[in-house]
């Protein structure tokens, strides 16, 4: 495989021949403050130890970058809640209700919704007549998820809830 799982549609169409109308193309969305969640519950569990053990950093062949490592730091040391993680991200640029998905939405024939993954990729076979031999395995589930309760600030949300683009 060439690509991932996290591939944009751009990276398949620069410099490649490859006719995407000819394919049944769909992606996985996930509504942006399940995906902050997430976030800043491997922040605050230190999932799989990445923040603290030296041999996730990039410097050292792993994946964790500088910025990631001061991120932790940041929400470590000053105790941050969901809203205090959310209004620092905002101001120093990350737009919360925004992901890739935007830029490969043009080019999706269909869209599976994360609640949902197993039930719409069953769909989404079905769209191309393809008969699913099992229901989808689950993998890299987050261990020691915290729970995030829902009082949270949306401000930080609304230019994705008004433009409507939630499913």
């Amino acid at each position: 495989s060439i690509y991932n799982k996290h591939t944009n549609i751009q990276s398949i169409l620069n410099g490649k021949e490859i006719d995407i109308t000819n394919f049944f193309v769909f992606a996985v969305y996930r509504d942006p403050v399940e995906i902050c969640k997430s976030l800043y519950s491997k922040y605050i569990t230190n999932a799989k130890g990445v923040f603290t053990d030296k041999k996730f950093l990039v410097s050292n062949g792993g994946h964790i970058s500088d910025e990631r490592i001061k991120k932790y730091n940041l929400i470590k040391t000053h105790k941050l809640d969901f809203n205090g993680f959310i209004k620092y991200m905002h101001k120093n640029g990350f737009k919360p209700y925004d992901s890739v998905f935007t830029l490969n939405e043009k080019y999706l024939d269909f869209k599976i919704n994360f609640n949902s993954l197993n039930k719409d990729f069953k769909l989404a076979l079905s769209k191309i007549s393809i008969k699913p031999k099992r229901d989808l395995p689950i993998y890299n589930k987050t261990e020691n998820k915290i729970e995030i309760d829902n009082d949270i600030d949306l401000g930080s949300f609304e230019p994705f809830y008004l433009r409507g683009d939630n499913l």
